[in-house]
């Protein structure tokens, strides 16, 4: 039986975008231990397979957060280390380790995990899953700053709802409530990245699933648009993050 209260965290930082999801996830952090939980953060190079296993062993959470680089069928950490995988060729695996996180609820904020990856983790008996089933884009210049703002605050809805003791489906709920939130918010923003960031939050909102409970929508169709921000993302399996900022 997975300890209720005891937080696991991957929380990578080598890069532009993990920069970004490394200073919300530490609000988290900050957030549950003021709530009296137990969190192991795996921080910086300490966010690889073998502290991961080490703690699931060792600390049994009931929740983990995860947030790294992702694809449809892997999810990484620290210099895209493979965390959890099912079989795939493309990767180098004809196996699988998601029985890891059996019995517990993981929260991805990753890129593409709830194609393939999430359905199987939340397959297994007394799992759930959140996450994306399209690439997780954030827009904004610096981490912290006015523009990535409702990203963190988002994601953070999530983690606060299950940090709370929250079904997944009241946290799927809150995050989609908050995403309504921020784009009203630069709705009625005259900035002009504020068209952009809407699309952006719109683009994640659709692409947040819980599992089991929700069908896996088909893929969005991607529109291209020219935006004023250095557009990331954290998955796609492989940093993409425009040549503006390279």
């Amino acid at each position: 039986m997975p300890n209720a209260n005891t937080v696991l965290v991957i929380n990578p930082n080598f890069d532009v975008p993990t920069s970004f999801i490394h200073l919300w996830a530490n609000e988290v952090i900050i957030e549950a231990q003021q709530l009296g939980l137990n969190v192991i953060n795996l921080d910086t190079e300490e966010a690889r397979l073998p502290q991961f296993e080490s703690s699931i062993a060792n600390d049994d959470p009931i929740l983990f957060f995860g947030n790294g680089h992702g694809a449809q069928k892997v999810f990484t950490g620290d210099q895209q280390n493979h965390i959890l995988w099912i079989p795939t060729s493309e990767y180098g695996h004809n196996d699988s380790n998601i029985n890891l996180v059996q019995g517990r609820i993981t929260y991805l904020l990753s890129c593409l995990t709830g194609t393939s990856l999430g359905p199987a983790i939340a397959a297994q008996e007394n799992t759930g899953y959140l996450g994306y089933v399209e690439d997780f884009i954030f827009n904004g210049f610096e981490p912290g700053d006015e523009y990535s703002r409702g990203f963190g605050e988002c994601s953070n809805a999530i983690m606060r709802v299950l940090l709370n003791g929250g079904t997944i489906q009241e946290a799927y709920d809150e995050g989609i409530r908050m995403f309504n939130l921020w784009i009203d918010i630069w709705e009625q923003s005259s900035d002009e990245g504020a068209s952009f960031i809407i699309s952006s939050l719109i683009h994640d909102r659709d692409a947040l699933i819980a599992l089991p409970g929700m069908p896996i929508p088909p893929p969005a169709s991607i529109v291209e648009r020219k935006s004023i921000f250095p557009e990331m993302t954290i998955a796609g399996y492989g940093m993409m993050i425009s040549a503006s900022l390279l």
